[in-house]
């Protein structure tokens, strides 16, 4: 687990709720526009930027892809 208050990156491992309300633990992949993709061995989940802050996390800012 991360020291609170970094900035996160892809490859970090976190644990936190997802949006459909369950806890996981998983290794960031991908920073969306609201949202942050974790992988937990072969699936994926979605996770709001919200809950991450909420635990004092730091997200990069996005780069929208043109």
């Amino acid at each position: 687990m991360l020291k609170k208050n970094l900035l996160l990156k892809k490859g970090d491992f976190v644990e936190v709720k997802t949006v459909n309300g369950t806890i996981k633990k998983g290794t960031i992949v991908s920073f969306e526009e609201r949202t942050v993709v974790i992988s937990v061995g072969v699936d994926c989940y979605l996770v709001k930027k919200s809950e991450l802050e909420k635990q004092n996390f730091r997200i990069p800012p996005f780069k929208k892809k043109v």
